[in-house]
């Protein structure tokens, strides 16, 4: 829960309108308390997003350059896992109608205990974690807290500084964020003092190479190797977050603790009767490697070992390459590969049609439900049904029902 002196900053800021003088693109940075460098991204320059992003060291950084990156992706599927791949804490201010009734509810209590109105347009404060491959969360941990109060309270010197100095003599560049100087600032004796500080060169992606250590299935598939058959084959992150934690009777996770996450799956289809081989979805690509190798060695077995694997992009390359060597098959790369591009367009289709379906199992359920057993649900989840309804898009004897019991 965002501490009172975080909403106090969080306001103070946002009177600066720092985002009326720099860009996104005009980082700054930041000595921190933990002694990592902090680099902070002011948005709001069209008025659309007002927000403040606090960018963790070089993995940070290299998170905020993918934005960049997205914009150049060749697949939709590439896009959203460029724009999920963001590792930062965030302050904006939204509409209330953009907030969770969670956010709603503290932002309320801030304001009761303070005396403070939230007037007009993006008036309301809201802080997100945000984490490769994870859903956008609320902040939970103390010091990710105190890391967005230090980079906010940056933030307000550096408005400060721009009242009287051009912001090119402050040492900002405009353009791409690659490799130049940006303004550093560093606390000292209470007060924040300029210096200035090379951004970092892009990290190199590393890509893991898994070998199977199975050696008697390896020897298996060797020798069942079709030289004929085509495997086409592509690493991808599921456009669908999920939770691991503990479900209800109906499949549901009513109100979970921690960020759902987007799982990655090896798409793997055979070229000749186009069908998709069965997989599996692991969490984390990188450390769940060889888990993904080895469910595409299995599903060889079953299905028959391809003589060539055709790819079209790096990471599955390097992916599949140990593998691939282990069992004599050819990896090729193609600049295109259609088949691929059609079931990852189908697969987009159909997770946005099984949102709507279990949104319709669950709203039948809620009204099978008797009203004690609805008023025991979470407070979380009673507040999720609240936001549904006053987004208007649940059935009217749903919303009727949800004013009845929890409001």
């Amino acid at each position: 829960m965002p501490t009172e002196k975080l909403y106090d900053m969080a306001l103070k800021y946002k009177k600066t309108k720092l985002w009326n003088n720099l860009y996104d693109t005009e980082l700054f940075a930041l000595k921190l308390s933990n002694g990592k460098i902090g680099y902070c991204s002011v948005m709001g320059e069209l008025g659309e997003h007002i927000a403040l992003a606090l960018y963790i060291g070089d993995e940070g950084l290299s998170s905020y350059r993918q934005l960049f990156e997205a914009e150049d992706a060749k697949t939709e599927m590439e896009r959203q896992e460029k724009m999920l791949s963001q590792d930062c804490i965030q302050c904006s201010f939204e509409n209330k109608d953009e907030l969770t009734p969670i956010e709603i509810e503290e932002a309320q209590r801030y304001a009761k205990a303070n005396g403070v109105t939230y007037r007009g347009k993006k008036a309301f404060p809201q802080f997100k974690r945000y984490r490769p491959s994870h859903y956008p969360w609320y902040l939970k941990d103390e010091m990710d807290e105190q890391l967005l109060y230090e980079a906010i309270s940056a933030a307000i010197t550096i408005a400060e500084m721009l009242k009287t100095n051009p912001k090119r003599s402050l040492g900002f560049v405009e353009g791409l964020p690659y490799k130049h100087t940006i303004p550093l600032l560093e606390s000292r004796n209470g007060s924040y003092q300029l210096d200035s500080i090379e951004l970092p060169a892009e990290q190199e992606k590393f890509y893991p190479s898994p070998l199977v250590s199975n050696e008697l299935l390896v020897t298996k598939l060797k020798r069942k190797r079709e030289n004929s058959k085509v495997w086409v084959c592509e690493a991808i992150m599921v456009p669908t977050p999920v939770s691991n934690e503990t479900k209800n009777d109906s499949g549901f996770v009513e109100a979970p603790e921690n960020a759902p996450f987007f799982p990655y799956m090896l798409l793997a289809v055979d070229s000749m009767s186009e069908m998709v081989i069965p997989n599996e979805l692991v969490e984390n690509l990188d450390s769940d490697a060889e888990k993904l190798v080895l469910a595409l060695a299995h599903a060889m077995d079953e299905f028959g070992v391809p003589g060539e694997i055709l790819i079209r992009e790096k990471r599955t390359e390097i992916l599949l390459s140990q593998f691939a060597k282990q069992i004599g098959t050819k990896i090729v790369q193609c600049d295109q590969l259609p088949i691929l591009d059609e079931i990852e367009e189908d697969m987009l289709a159909q997770f946005s049609e099984q949102k709507e379906d279990e949104l319709e199992q669950f709203l039948e359920m809620f009204l099978e439900m008797d009203d004690n057993a609805l008023r025991a649900m979470p407070r979380e989840l009673q507040m999720q049904m609240l936001e549904l309804e006053s987004q208007g898009v649940l059935p009217e004897p749903v919303a009727i029902r949800i004013r009845q019991l929890f409001i």
